[in-house]
């Protein structure tokens, strides 16, 4: 296929779902907040060559010159730009949001500890690694191992727990099938294992890899002064959730909220430079973005994830709608604040 046929292509597509950026947008997002990479894809791409690539102080900038047609191409092609879908969600097979049918409570939805217990029950898992709070320290983070699908935590902490040093420690007991549920961060860092040489050791285990939405995670002390702060006590707090950009802190009967914007102050310093919002390297993904609070959206990734999934709904363990288009629009801006808000920082 020629250049020209699949400039053509591109844009007739761009056209028909409705993609297409005017190179003022480019210019506000990418080349004047300074993320440009000076690559010249645009000026070349532009059909009526509006754009020019000017070079003055040994900087390159690509500059509006002529009339644009706004048919998009120059933002699609860019390399600094998030416009299509598997760029922000990642390669999925199939999105859900799903709703656990067990009795115990669970977390919006409680999707993944139900999955984990089925998993346990099953067999087809020895152990599950999760983050959850200290014994002593109520929202502290630890890693546990799990063996028993009663002892699978029913709640969300929102701070980072060792978890992928849980799984290498079971690696050296000799434990070949297990499931991790980590937020990106986490679950990245098993693909860095298993691209490494050090993977070859351990070539004949499985690692069922359950990722979790992730805007930021918080640092427990940081969580600690917040609520002080708020004259709550972080050992008083029986479940928190962020849902809606709120932080909800519930406490008996009385549930305090606070926009998430207010605890900026508790991130996690890492978090400025992650930019993946749900988890693209899991078998499966969970989060409650595109769905209601009560549900969970899965966005299934592997064939491995897939069958493991529709067991637990052929086993009346969850059960699933398909998410619509609309919902998944609603995670791809989310997922899109999330990947550029290092652009203005």
């Amino acid at each position: 296929m020629s250049f020209y046929r699949a400039r053509e292509d591109l844009r007739e597509w761009l056209e028909q779902s409705k993609r297409r950026k005017a190179f003022k947008k480019l210019e506000k997002e990418i080349v004047s907040s300074g993320v440009c990479t000076e690559c010249g894809a645009c000026v070349e791409i532009c059909p009526v060559d509006a754009i020019t690539g000017i070079r003055s102080d040994e900087k390159y900038t690509p500059t509006l010159t002529g009339e644009c047609i706004a048919c998009g191409l120059c933002y699609a092609i860019c390399p600094r730009t998030l416009l299509f879908r598997e760029d922000l969600l990642g390669n999925y097979i199939e999105a859900w949001k799903a709703q656990s049918l067990s009795e115990r409570e669970g977390q919006n939805g409680g999707v993944v500890s139900s999955l984990l217990r089925h998993l346990l029950k099953v067999g087809d898992v020895d152990r599950a690694i999760c983050g959850t709070s200290q014994q002593d320290k109520p929202w502290k983070p630890r890693a546990v191992s799990i063996r028993n699908p009663e002892d699978v935590p029913t709640g969300t902490i929102y701070s980072h727990a060792p978890v992928i040093g849980e799984v290498l420690c079971e690696l050296k007991k000799g434990t070949t099938k297990l499931a991790v549920t980590g937020t990106s961060c986490a679950i990245d860092s098993l693909v860095s294992f298993d691209h490494s040489p050090a993977n070859l050791e351990y070539s004949d285990i499985t690692v069922l890899r359950l990722g979790l939405f992730c805007m930021e995670s918080f640092t427990y002390n940081g969580m600690k002064k917040f609520l002080e702060d708020a004259g709550i006590e972080i050992d008083t707090v029986e479940k928190m959730e962020i849902s809606k950009g709120k932080f909800r802190a519930y406490l008996g009967h009385d549930i305090r909220e606070w926009p998430v914007a207010d605890l900026d102050s508790t991130t996690a310093s890492s978090c400025q430079y992650c930019t993946d919002l749900t988890c693209i390297n899991a078998d499966i993904s969970f989060g409650n973005i595109g769905s209601d609070d009560l549900l969970t959206t899965v966005l299934v990734r592997t064939p491995r994830g897939k069958r493991l999934f529709d067991a637990a709904i052929e086993d009346s363990v969850i059960k699933a709608e398909v998410l619509t288009d609309k919902e998944l629009l609603s995670i791809e801006r989310i997922a899109m604040l999330k990947a550029t808000r290092c652009y203005t920082q």
